[in-house]
């Protein structure tokens, strides 16, 4: 993997250089594997669970839209700081994203292979994201469901789902609409068909709107909890502003950001209203045919005060 990308994610541990031509020297985290600190820490708080997966989540989608697969995604390969960060590190087998590679060897450990990997040893970006689902479900349950529930995945689907289920729904910090919608976001990294599973940035946006409607929505106001997503996405924007100044990186794939960011811009509440930046946002990401960027689009043209009405592009967005 490019060593820059290393240095410019907080949660991906820092590359410092090379000793000989195949060892490499990375940052030493002081800290706890995922699988210790989990198993150490089986009461842990709902924030500190949300902060953790978001952070594995946000990593993951720098490496992603810089064009790698991590092939190796593990509980031991991410480390958890003192300050309970998480933090990736271990990337021998990433490779450059290439939808078509087939290995003779087997990479990763069983518990966390996709179903392409298991049989044909077929890795892509979304034989990544199924093992993410797995991390998901260890975090948020503290456990793995049994091997033989994994593979093969095909007869064990239903079985490992309810097993997810009904672990979160004891989890009295999850009200009965974030539970589904978390059910719902596992259930596609888990699916048995890659091309059914979302891509990291659609995933992460799903994420955030289910911690962000829990800490607006509570009778309440969480600060902590708003203080957290504020920070992260403020992360976020700072990568995705090293990606738009990357040329090779393809538009399209920034789609998720730019709806993302248009979003946030024009509700300006976890970030500085910015209708400006909304709108071109949301106007590159509409070009790709985001339906919920048209609606959006359509609605600020018609109700926002900040601009003069203009009906007929408003009807213009909402009539695509």
């Amino acid at each position: 993997m490019s060593c820059e990308i290393n240095n410019q994610c907080p949660f991906i541990a820092k590359y410092y250089g090379n000793i000989t031509k195949d060892t490499i020297v990375l940052e030493y985290i002081k800290g706890k594997t995922l699988k210790n600190f989990i198993e150490e820490n089986v009461n842990l708080e709902y924030i500190d669970k949300m902060k953790i997966i978001l952070q594995i989540m946000i990593a993951i989608e720098f490496i992603h839209l810089n064009g790698f697969i991590i092939r190796d995604i593990k509980d031991e390969n991410i480390m958890i700081d003192t300050n309970k960060n998480a933090i990736l590190i271990d990337f021998n087998y990433s490779a450059y994203e290439n939808y078509d590679i087939i290995t003779s060897n087997i990479i990763g450990q069983a518990k966390l292979m996709s179903p392409e990997v298991n049989y044909y040893s077929y890795y892509s970006l979304k034989s990544d994201i199924y093992a993410l689902g797995i991390i998901i479900h260890f975090i948020l349950t503290g456990k793995y469901f049994g091997e033989s529930d994994i593979n093969p995945i095909f007869e064990k689907m239903h079985k490992s789902n309810k097993n997810f289920f009904d672990c979160i729904k004891d989890f009295k910090q999850f009200d009965d609409v974030e539970l589904k919608k978390i059910f719902e976001i596992y259930k596609k990294c888990v699916d048995a068909s890659p091309e059914n599973r979302p891509s990291i940035s659609n995933l992460l946006n799903d994420f955030f709107d289910v911690i962000q409607t829990k800490a607006i929505c509570q009778e309440k106001t969480d600060t902590q909890l708003i203080s957290l997503i504020k920070t992260l996405i403020k992360i976020r924007e700072s990568q995705f502003n090293i990606l738009l100044s990357n040329s090779n990186i393809d538009e399209q794939k920034l789609n998720d950001l730019y709806f993302f960011f248009g979003n946030e811009y024009n509700n300006g509440f976890f970030v500085e209203f910015d209708i400006e930046k909304s709108i071109r946002y949301l106007e590159i990401s509409s070009k790709y045919d985001n339906a919920l960027a048209l609606s959006i689009l359509g609605s600020i043209y018609y109700l926002n005060s900040y601009l003069p009405k203009h009906f007929e592009r408003s009807v213009e967005y909402y009539s695509h």
